[in-house]
């Protein structure tokens, strides 16, 4: 149910009623809005780093050496 909640920000910046409903099924209101604000957090630190072509840590892990597993 997450994943839908992070597609369907992804998709439209909402969600629709019924996957609200469904969501509250298993948080708070408190808790959905924190994840509201979560995916928002990581979208700007997304666009910040690919406008300024911030450089990746050389020890850090990357996407693509998990995508080819």
């Amino acid at each position: 149910m997450l994943i839908r909640l992070a597609d369907a920000l992804h998709a439209a910046s909402s969600v629709d009623d019924t996957l609200w409903a469904e969501l509250k099924t298993f948080y708070t209101d408190e808790q959905l809005i924190e994840l509201v604000m979560l995916a928002g957090l990581y979208h700007a630190v997304s666009y910040i780093v690919n406008t300024t072509k911030l450089e990746l840590e050389t020890a850090a892990p990357h996407f693509d050496n998990y995508a080819n597993n």
